[in-house]
């Protein structure tokens, strides 16, 4: 993953490509050796997707040594291993042949998967060998394992070293895609077919659907994970810690998670926290500075060896069947949005994304004084996988209660303390479980973990599950009701819910603390990824007997909208429309409207309803239809 940013609108963008997707042409260029090259040596001015550039053969070369192959991540292109890269000047300094690919950057591993099978098919031809060895960085690694599993090219391949891939997805690509901040990264550009397969049940179901396939037992894996993370990964790398990424889990690289970094049934090379290694952040691990001699001493038939193989193989774990969350997310149009802190806490950091560089935000005490927190950064570009410019503040020893930060435009914020409540999100999945069946009862249970004895008395918690989909005017959703039983929190989800991921948002709190959980699950009948072939029966999850909804119009919409729906007996009806995170924004009492069809005029109270997701329902005894809706002015 590079820095690049795109500027694009989008809102909820699943566009995931079926296997018989038109095949990209792979073109061929020639490197020059790495002591003649540029930044922009030998690279094709415009677009390069299905470019393979093959190195300078090495004047020191041995016969047998190994052809490897080079793939990126995220965003990012084959010149990430030259341009700032000493990579490409590594290996060819050992004497060995090298090609590097330039796949989709903003794709899933379908479509790439596809793509570089083939370009493997051309890669072998030209060397005229059977079997080549893949270096791959971040996403680079996920696109691979489908080359190998799904497309055949595991006979092409001897073995594939993967840079932190996020072979289990990321907590921030969930971020990213849920509807609690998907207008704003919609507009940062970070809502993709690339973060949307990210995800963790994206990832989850990905691992389903490999770790099982006759092709996995002779695909040959080893992993590496790094856990130093600083700069514009600071904060991502701060909200990493309490999704899955604290140093007892190996820590995190900024953007993938230690744990995420090991493939199931894997050879694992270095270790994480603690290891100066792998002290690396997510783009200084694919340097050759930092990464070549570990992959040179993992090769067949090395010129050196350095260092031993590895002797431990990872065994297969799902590390998103536990999610845990000590963050606050606040997201903003043109206001003012509020954050608690709690007793104990002696540092509360913000990190602040938005839409224009130099950005001012006011931070007001709960004693009603203005703050001068810390600046720690000012970024022109930030994390690319949430996108927009950023804002790092850190409020030191700060006051106890209510804060306020203000700003004359649109921000997303992550707030997070050193101390306070960690909520603790356990589901049905486990280690042997990674989705969810069409039709299958789904359990939340959210744990308060609560060290510091703050009173949580009076706790609500609320919550949505919402169909992460790039037709918002077909988007299912679920209410999470919770129901308490000693400081245990759980939802029971009986929908036939349709097939697909769904993000989960969730927010806990009770005036003396607030916090903030973002995770997503996969729904499953069947192959996934073929949602988008056209077989697919139509969406039924509104065909119940007795109320109809009909797609509201228009939608996104900036000051109204028009909700149609039919009721088809003469029950008492309720239209309630919530938030993206289950709490009530309005209700409506149908009951006096009676058996037809009707339509309801949604005129925005402006002071209530900020730019975001929202989610329609229309219940009817124990019957209920729901659509989602995009309010964005």
């Amino acid at each position: 993953m590079n820095k690049i940013f795109q500027s694009i609108i989008a809102f909820f963008v699943f566009l995931l490509f079926s296997f018989g997707a038109v095949a990209q042409q792979i073109q061929e260029t020639n490197l020059v050796a790495p002591s003649q090259m540029t930044s922009s040596a030998g690279v094709l001015e415009d677009n390069d997707v299905g470019n393979i550039y093959y190195g300078a053969t090495p004047s020191n070369l041995r016969e047998d040594s190994p052809v490897l192959v080079f793939i990126h991540g995220y965003t990012s292109s084959a010149s990430t291993w030259w341009d700032g890269n000493d990579m490409y000047t590594q290996a060819h300094a050992d004497g060995y042949r090298t090609a590097f690919v330039s796949v989709h950057p903003d794709k899933d591993m379908w479509v790439n998967g596809d793509l570089f099978n083939n370009m493997l098919g051309t890669i072998t031809n030209h060397f005229s060998v059977n079997k080549v060895v893949v270096v791959a960085h971040s996403k680079g690694g996920l696109d691979t394992d489908a080359a190998m599993v799904h497309y055949g090219a595991v006979d092409k391949v001897e073995r594939t070293i993967t840079l932190s891939s996020p072979h289990h997805g990321t907590p921030l690509a969930d971020l990213a895609q849920s509807g609690w901040v998907s207008w704003l990264s919609g507009v940062f550009g970070q809502v993709n077919d690339a973060t949307n397969c990210l995800q963790t049940g994206y990832a989850s179901y990905f691992r389903s659907q490999t770790d099982n396939h006759q092709n996995n037992s002779a695909a040959n894996f080893r992993t590496v994970g790094s856990w130093g993370y600083g700069g514009i990964l600071w904060v991502p790398g701060q909200y990493l810690n309490w999704n899955g990424g604290n140093r007892w889990a190996g820590g995190n690289d900024g953007v993938v998670t230690y744990q995420s970094s090991q493939r199931p049934n894997s050879a694992i090379l270095l270790s994480g926290y603690g290891n100066s290694t792998t002290d690396l952040d997510h783009f200084e691990i694919q340097e050759g500075q930092y990464m070549w001699n570990t992959i040179k001493s993992n090769l067949p038939y090395t010129l050196a060896k350095i260092g031993a193989k590895p002797v431990d193989n990872s065994t297969p774990t799902n590390p998103n069947a536990v999610v845990e969350s000590r963050v606050q997310i606040l997201s903003s149009e043109k206001t003012s949005r509020n954050f608690i802190v709690e007793e104990g806490v002696t540092e509360t950091m913000l990190d602040i994304h938005h839409v224009n560089t130099n950005e001012e935000f006011v931070v007001i005490a709960p004693n009603g004084e203005t703050v001068n927190p810390k600046i720690v950064r000012v970024s022109a570009q930030a994390n690319n996988l949430l996108g927009g410019f950023a804002t790092t503040l850190l409020i030191e020893n700060p006051q106890v209660g209510t804060y306020s930060i203000e700003s004359q435009n649109a921000f997303v914020a992550l707030v997070t303390d050193n101390e306070g409540i960690t909520l603790r999100m356990t589901s049905d999945l486990s280690d042997e479980k990674y989705v969810y069946n069409v039709g299958e009862t789904i359990n939340l249970n959210i744990s308060l973990l609560n060290e510091k004895g703050i009173n949580t008395q009076g706790t609500e918690l609320t919550g949505a599950m919402t169909l992460t989909s790039n037709d918002i005017k077909s988007q299912s959703a679920v209410i999470l009701e919770f129901k308490e039983n000693n400081g245990q929190f759980t939802a029971t989800v009986n929908d036939e819910l349709e097939e697909g991921i769904y993000s989960i948002a969730i927010q806990a709190g009770n005036g003396n603390f607030s916090k903030s959980l973002v995770t997503s699950i996969a729904v499953v009948d069947g192959v996934l990824h073929k949602l988008a072939d056209g077989t697919k029966d139509p969406i039924k999850e509104n065909a119940v007997e007795s109320i109809e909804l009909l797609p509201s119009f228009p939608n996104p919409f900036s000051t109204q909208t028009t909700i149609s729906f039919e009721l088809k007996s003469s029950d008492a009806a309720l239209l309630t429309i919530y938030d993206a995170v289950g709490r009530v924004v309005e209700t409506v009492d149908l009951s006096s409207y009676g058996i037809g069809t009707h339509q309801y005029i949604w005129n925005v109270n402006q002071s209530k309803v900020k730019n975001g997701l929202y989610i329609a329902e229309i219940r009817n005894g124990n019957e209920r239809v729901t659509q989602t809706m995009i309010y964005s002015k």
